[in-house]
């Protein structure tokens, strides 16, 4: 079975698919992504959560369900299975009840998924995330003298949990990475079965396969063959994201968060700081050319629109848009453009304990997982 990867969008070697991003860079790539892909905007999912634009899978009868480039179907985004394809109704241990991930959720899962499905090395040995929690107990808090609660050294009960295996027979030659993180670079899913998109015969063999013409080679193409390992749960990805992290070291009342909270809100926070810097940046316009200071608004508005996190038709939402709209029909406008800057940085602010969270999330995944991998080694 011949194995290429390719670079995508410029992403740099070691890049973290869900470190969040600038906006700027967020933007860039997912104008670069329509540019290359043929795919529209108003079809694929963007988010400073993640790396790389996703686009939105639905039901078709034809074998996309948008406009694509024969020639960039090589990548995995274009071939991801169903259980990929789309959000799903997850549990939520906080409220107890079940509710859909937004596209932001979805897209940090499969992003996440995509990158670490194939086995990694450790310690001179290959192996194998499974991420199961289930039925594992939480180790219970002591209390000191005073009576405040003891932060356990270990969240799940390490004898329980299943973080981890040694890969083995089951794994070699169909665990791929799809995302190779070391390198930047991705795998060519067609060039698996013998169809090159750099050559002209591959590229129209690909053409007349997504206007209905049958292929058996493309037509056996399924990403969970290189996805799926022996006896991990389909939805290890989930489990890693939507599961409490103990987290009451941070002090108050947080007793514990999801982790995919953390990741979604250090995004706003991100976003929101950057579009405070935006604003300062069409204040320095106003001086200069009044309807460059106002397009430069008009630009930083929709983007807040887009993708500061704030819910359309809620009370701050609704006061920062009202701000905006006065800001672009008033002769002296840096007064109110500063105003919005406050508001940004007042809920950027708020969300800085998330931050702060989701770094100490990271620590404790990182010490379970090495609290096991030092069990499994005998250490």
């Amino acid at each position: 079975m011949p194995i290429r990867y390719r670079s995508f969008l410029g992403i740099e070697p070691a890049t973290n698919p869900i470190a969040v991003t600038s906006l700027e860079d967020t933007l860039l790539r997912s104008s670069r992504f329509t540019q290359e892909t043929g795919i529209p905007h108003s079809q694929i999912v963007v988010s400073p959560a993640f790396f790389v634009p996703i686009p939105i899978y639905s039901p078709t009868e034809n074998r996309r369900a948008w406009p694509v480039k024969p020639e960039a179907m090589w990548h995995p985004l274009m071939w991801l299975p169903d259980r990929l394809a789309a959000p799903v109704s997850v549990e939520n241990p906080t409220t107890e009840t079940s509710q859909r991930e937004s596209a932001e959720e979805y897209g940090v899962r499969v992003c996440y998924e995509l990158a670490n499905s194939a086995p990694f090395l450790f310690a001179h040995k290959w192996w194998v995330r499974l991420e199961d929690y289930a039925g594992v107990p939480i180790h219970p808090y002591d209390k000191d003298e005073t009576g405040a609660d003891i932060v356990p050294d270990a969240i799940y009960d390490p004898s329980a949990t299943y973080i981890l295996r040694p890969a083995d027979g089951r794994d070699t030659g169909t665990l791929l990475p799809i995302y190779n993180q070391a390198e930047g670079t991705w795998l060519d899913v067609p060039y698996l079965v013998g169809v090159d998109t750099q050559s002209r015969d591959g590229v129209e063999r690909m053409r007349a396969w997504l206007v209905g013409m049958p292929d058996e080679a493309l037509d056996s193409l399924n990403l969970d063959t290189y996805l799926l390992a022996g006896d991990r749960d389909p939805n290890w990805a989930m489990n890693r994201f939507y599961r409490l992290i103990d987290q009451s070291a941070i002090g108050g009342e947080v007793d514990g968060t999801l982790f995919m909270d953390t990741i979604i809100d250090t995004a706003h926070m991100s976003t929101l700081s950057d579009l405070s810097v935006w604003l300062e940046q069409a204040k320095s316009l106003m001086g200069e050319d009044l309807q460059d200071g106002r397009d430069y608004t008009s630009f930083t508005r929709e983007n807040f629109t887009a993708y500061s996190g704030l819910p359309h038709g809620g009370k701050l939402f609704t006061e920062i848009d009202a701000a905006f709209q006065e800001a672009l029909t008033e002769s002296e406008p840096v007064e109110t453009l500063t105003r919005i800057q406050g508001m940004f940085m007042d809920v950027a602010r708020e969300l800085a304990t998330q931050a702060e969270l989701y770094n100490l999330c990271l620590e404790t995944l990182l010490r379970d997982t090495m609290i096991e991998l030092l069990g499994l080694l005998h250490v």
